[in-house]
């Protein structure tokens, strides 16, 4: 099916500009809000229960993973105007 004979050179796409944050489950294999969960020496674990958490990979946020940023905590912290500066500076309308 190739044209070309050799192994793939690279293990993964990084593309410039992809947001990632680490994933989060539970004993059940649920996925897991990173508010949810806290450090525990080496480990994870539930904020509210002290259940013992697995924290994944870093992956590309996504919403069905739950590994996403709330934009209300990062407006409290540092302010509306700066939450949308940042945005404009990262993807900026005439592109």
């Amino acid at each position: 099916t190739g044209y070309l004979e050799g192994d793939e050179p690279f293990a993964g796409l990084m593309t410039q500009g992809m947001v990632c944050h680490q994933t989060f489950r539970d004993a059940d294999g649920k996925w897991l809000f990173p508010t949810e969960v806290e450090r525990d020496g080496d480990s994870w674990k539930m904020r509210d229960t002290g259940a013992a958490v697995t924290a994944g990979r870093i992956e590309k946020m996504s919403k069905s993973k739950r590994n996403v940023v709330d934009p209300d905590v990062i407006i409290e912290t540092y302010g509306a105007d700066t939450a949308r500066l940042f945005m404009l500076s990262d993807s900026p309308p005439e592109r």
